[in-house]
């Protein structure tokens, strides 16, 4: 009769543990797959973001093109784990390269739901594990640095997703929208003579501007009406090999940073346009991006003008 009883038990475990194999999810991806099925709207604003693309963007492509480093997929294709990205490229930065923590990697321990991190946990920090980083040559030389950046502006006691998921969207549509990035720059000019004089400073933006990768400027250029641009210059960061401190080789070091401060204090520019006279000139500031910034000519990707205006003759300050 024990033993009738034992045997039971052992056969209704063995069922039980069928049926847990069978919904629970046995790897990131597949349980990727699960969080889709269940949370639909946040999924369809998802489909449609750079998170889901990041593999895939054109701007991205070429230059993995180029460079085409295991350094890339930790961010750009995160659930590749050891191996290369093809399947993880499908799907990008998925819901659990954010939500489930990175050591839980491979089987999910929780039958009904898996180990997530907590809502109130998704700070900066889960978003610095992509957006703070050095390069994979000079890693104590940051390639991306908005997480710092952020820290050091008046916006520091706000989250990322207070302004890069309004709504509690999942779309993060804001990095590349036109008039949210229009609404980050406050821009005038004014003329003295052959001289343009440019105020630029950011406004309600948490961290410098452009941030992120090396690849992003604000192109400002003035010029004569109907002509091409006369003088220009482009607000990034620019990088050199100098003569590495030990004096043995070249090490990259940051040259110049030139954007606009994360602290939204103003940037003055003055650019000339040689024997103006009676002409009529013109200004504007574009959000560019650009190929690798190391490259005799970098290759635009998009631009996206910002401001601009036209300054009659005699309208000197």
């Amino acid at each position: 009769m024990r033993r009738t009883a034992f045997l039971s038990v052992l056969m209704m475990v063995a069922c039980e543990r069928a049926q847990a194999t069978e919904r629970t999810p046995r790897t990131r991806l597949e349980t990727n797959e699960s969080c889709i099925g269940c949370h639909e709207a946040e999924a369809l604003q998802w489909a449609g973001s750079l998170h889901n693309r990041s593999w895939t963007d054109a701007s991205f492509a070429h230059a993995y093109s180029n460079e085409p480093s295991p350094f890339c997929w930790g961010c750009h294709a995160p659930e590749s784990a050891a191996n290369s990205p093809p399947e993880a490229a499908r799907v990008g930065v998925t819901c659990v390269s954010c939500h489930l923590a990175p050591s839980t990697a491979g089987d999910v321990p929780s039958l009904d739901h898996p180990r997530l991190v907590p809502r109130e946990l998704l700070t900066t920090q889960t978003c610095g594990r992509c957006h703070e980083f050095g390069f994979e040559s000079s890693p104590s030389l940051p390639m991306q640095a908005t997480l710092s950046e952020h820290q050091s502006s008046p916006f520091s006691e706000e989250s990322c997703s207070s302004c890069h998921m309004a709504d509690n969207s999942h779309a993060f549509a804001i990095t590349r929208a036109t008039a949210s990035l229009k609404e980050a720059l406050d821009a005038t000019a004014e003329r003295d003579g052959d001289t343009v004089r440019l105020i630029l400073r950011s406004r309600g933006v948490g961290h410098a501007f452009p941030t992120g990768d090396t690849f992003r400027a604000l192109h400002v250029e003035v010029g004569r009406e109907g002509r091409p641009a006369s003088a220009e210059t482009r607000l990034q960061r620019a990088f050199a090999l100098e003569r590495a401190h030990s004096g043995m080789g070249f090490a990259l070091e940051q040259v110049a940073d030139t954007r606009l401060a994360a602290d939204g204090s103003e940037t003055t520019l003055e650019l000339s346009v040689p024997a103006a006279g009676s002409a009529t000139l013109w200004w504007r500031v574009v959000y560019e991006r650009r190929d690798n910034p190391f490259k005799a000519s970098p290759q635009t990707f998009g631009r996206i003008e910002l401001a601009g205006g036209i300054l009659e003759p005699g309208a000197d300050r």
